[in-house]
C-alpha cells in the first residue's frame, strides 16, 4: 500500500520530464523545418546546412530569413514572431538548464522535485531549485505553450 503512493508520483516525475524534452525537441525540430523550406537551396542541403547549427542559431535564422524575405503578411505578424523568439530563446536556456541539470525526486517532501546544477555553471543557470510536481507541469505547459505558438505562427503565415 505505502509503495503504490510512491510509485504514481515518481512515475508522475518521471512522465513530465520526458514531455518537457520531447516537447522542446519538437520545438527546435519545428524550427529547423522552417529554416529548411525557406533556404533559396534544396531541402537536403538545407538539413546539413542545419546539422551544425545549435538551437540559438537556429531561432536566429528563422526570424532573419523571415525578416529579408518578407515572408509575413504584416509588421504585426512580424512583432509576432520577434517575441515568439525572445521567448523561444528564454525556454532554450531552461532547457538548458533542465538538461545539464541532475533530477531527484523525494516523494516525502511538499517540494519534493529538486534540480541540482553544478557549481560551475551555477553563474549561468543559477542555484538549485526545488519545487512541487504541480509547479514542474506548469513548467513543461509553459514549454507546450511555446511550441503551440509556432505552430500557429506557421499556420498563419505559411511558413
Amino acid at each position: 500500500m505505502q509503495m503504490s503512493k510512491i510509485v504514481e508520483p515518481i512515475g508522475t516525475f518521471n512522465s513530465l520530464l520526458v514531455e518537457y524534452l520531447n516537447t522542446f525537441n519538437q520545438l527546435e525540430k519545428n524550427v529547423g523545418l522552417c529554416i529548411a523550406r525557406l533556404e533559396d537551396s534544396s531541402i537536403e542541403d538545407g538539413f546539413k546546412k542545419l546539422a551544425t547549427t545549435n538551437c540559438e542559431m537556429k531561432i536566429e535564422k528563422l526570424y532573419k530569413f523571415v525578416k529579408s524575405k518578407k515572408i509575413l503578411k504584416s509588421e504585426s505578424n512580424l512583432q509576432e514572431l520577434k517575441d515568439w523568439c525572445e521567448s523561444a530563446h528564454q525556454m532554450r536556456h531552461q532547457r538548458n538548464k533542465y538538461i545539464h541539470g541532475h533530477w531527484t525526486f523525494l516523494p516525502h517532501l511538499e517540494n519534493g522535485v529538486e534540480l541540482s546544477v553544478a557549481p560551475w555553471v551555477k553563474e549561468i543557470y543559477g542555484g538549485n531549485e526545488r519545487m512541487s510536481l504541480q509547479e514542474l507541469s506548469n513548467i513543461v505547459q509553459a514549454i507546450k505553450d511555446c511550441f503551440e505558438q509556432l505552430v500557429l505562427i506557421r499556420r498563419k503565415n505559411n511558413i
